[in-house]
Formats: structure tokens, sequence, C-alpha cells
């Protein structure tokens, strides 16, 4: 190996750098090693070179060991990202919803309004249409005298228009003295819409937002550990809101020798009822809309109901596969909870 070509020191330009202060950590000329390093550890950089070179090796390994801390806390951070996307999607729709509740409430009272309205005109219109009956015999009977009239002159006999002619005068008199009905007074429906809605009384009707703090525990699994005389694993216990909780993997057995991963996540060593929303998710490290999940709400009481059991999780085979995103290729896999105490 050829011999590395040495610096010239920047203070004394023909002096090569050819020491190493190890108290400093820092090459430097022979005489910057006399004058400004006096009693210090140093050597000849040559001989120190290997172990520099090895040292440097190492540093380089931890680097490269610590890469897979950063990079899980930076698939956290973003499926943290995802759920709060996600989570603002569901109230949003939620909020549609409700929406849609209001609207279709609004629709049931416009509709008995607007029966109201038909129902009087209705009535209304009757007592009009009783006018025009009475109006309509009078009308029948005037045209059939006028014709009966018009009939007897026609035929010139004196005898029968004399003897008519009294009663067409007393008809016509009467008529004449006839007081028609004035038109009653009708009922005719307005509406005065609202125009100033009440936003705060719409708000109420609506519902409030809260602002929730769900705590995350997460719990690692390897699924080669799950063998065939190995039917369920358990996770250290941790502590969070005040209490205790574990989770516990296994395997399901099921007909055509299919596997399935079940999971079950207990409170631990508690008599208190505790009333909780709890979201399971088994984690998809490559697309977090394809992450696994059930959400319940979930009352851990006194009566040995201290158990949330998610069964026919995933297929094992499928599980096991790293193109599906749920193990690494060592085998690990996450399973987290979100938690929220309502109680």
């Amino acid at each position: 190996m050829e011999a590395p070509v040495l610096q010239m020191c920047p203070d004394h330009i023909e002096q090569p750098l050819d020491g190493y202060c190890e108290d400093c950590g820092m090459i430097a000329c022979q005489i910057c090693l006399e004058l400004t390093h006096e009693g210090h550890d140093y050597k000849s950089l040559q001989d120190t070179r290997n172990d520099i070179l090895k040292e440097m090796t190492k540093l380089k390994q931890k680097l490269h060991n610590q890469l897979p801390k950063f990079e899980s806390y930076t698939t956290l951070v973003r499926s943290r990202i995802s759920e709060i996307k996600e989570t603002a999607e569901e109230v949003c729709k939620e909020i549609d919803q409700q929406v849609e509740n209001i609207t279709a409430q609004a629709q049931v009272v416009a509709h008995n309004l607007k029966k109201e309205v038909k129902t009087v005109a209705v009535e209304e219109e009757k007592k009009m249409n009783r006018l025009i009956v009475n109006a309509k015999n009078s009308i029948h009977q005037l045209k059939a005298n006028r014709d009966y009239v018009d009939k007897i002159l026609k035929t010139n006999s004196i005898d029968d228009i004399v003897n008519i002619k009294t009663l067409v005068q007393k008809q016509t008199q009467e008529n004449e003295e006839t007081v028609l009905p004035e038109l009653p007074k009708v009922q005719i429906m307005e509406f005065k819409a609202n125009e100033n809605i009440d936003c705060e009384f719409l708000s109420e009707q609506l519902g409030e937002l809260n602002t929730i703090e769900e705590d995350m525990i997460e719990f690692d699994f390897n699924i080669r550990n799950i063998k065939d005389n190995v039917y369920e694993l358990d996770s250290d216990v941790i502590n969070k809101c005040d209490y205790d909780w574990s989770m516990s993997i296994g395997k399901e057995v099921h007909k055509r020798s299919k596997s399935f991963l079940y999971i079950l996540f207990r409170m631990v060593g508690e008599d208190d009822c505790v009333n909780t929303v709890i979201n399971i998710r088994l984690v998809n490290h490559k697309n977090w809309r394809q992450c696994l999940q059930r959400r319940e709400e979930k009352v851990f009481d006194d009566d040995n109901n201290f158990v949330l059991d998610w069964p026919h999780v995933i297929d094992l085979k499928k599980l096991s596969d790293p193109c599906n995103g749920f193990t690494d290729e060592d085998g690990k896999f996450t399973v987290r909870v979100q938690l929220r105490i309502i109680n």
C-alpha cells in the first residue's frame, strides 16, 4: 500500500501534519505538538492510522445501526399524520350526516306547514264553490224562464201571453229585488320567512366539536415466534392512562389448515369499571390505508370482562410475507392501540 500523502501545516508551512494528539483528537505537525500540545499523549500519524480507521469503521457501523431507530420514528410520525387525516375525514362525514339529519327534520316541518296551507285553502275553496253552485242555479232558472217567454212570443197566442205575463212580471221583480250575498272573508295563509337565522341555535342542533387526546401503545411481535407448538405470545405490561395494559397474540387454526392471527388486548390487575374507546391497528408500513383495524367502545369491569378479543385478524401466511407490508424481513410486526378513557 502506498504511503498516504501528508498535508502541510498551515502555521509551519514546511512541516507535514504527521502527528496525532490523542487527547485532542486532532492531527498536527511536530512543532505544534511540542508548542501547543505539551504534556499530551501523542503519536505519529502513521502509527495511529490503522487504529483511527478501525475506530471510524466502528462509528460508521454505529451510524448504520442507528438508522432504524430514526426511520421507525419517521414511519411512526407519518402514520400519525395519516391517522389525523383519516380521523378528520371521518369527523367531516359525521358532520355531513348530521346536516342531512337536520335537513330531513326541516323537510318534515316544511311538509307539515305546506299541509296546513293546503288544508286552509281547500276549506276556503269549498266556501267559494257553494256560492258558485247557488249562482249557477239562479242562472239556470233565469235562462229557462227567458226561453219559455221567447217560445210563447213566437206562437203569437195572445191568450198564452196574457196568462204568463203576471207570472213573468213577478219573477222579474223578484230577481231585481234579490240581493246577491257578499263574498265572505277568505283566510289566506302567509309565510314570513325568518331572515335572521339563528346560527348559534343551528350550531347547537348540529353538535359540538371536542378536542380529544388519545394515548398510543405499541406492541412489537415477531411472527417467527409463533410456531406449530406455540399458540400464544404475551407482551410486556405497559402503563397508560394510569392503568396497566398488555397484549397477547396467537394462532387460530381453521378448516383447510388455514391459520389466522388473533389478538387479545387486556387490562391488567384492576377492579375498576373503566369505559374506553379503543382502536387497534395491525400496522402496514408500506401503505397506511391497508392497515387492518378494529375500533370499539369497551367497558372493562369487575365481571372478569377485562379482555378485548379480535379474532381472525389476518391469514398468517399473508402476514408473514414482507411484500404485503405488515412484517419486515426479520418477521417483526407492530400492533398499535389508540386508547381513550371516557369515564
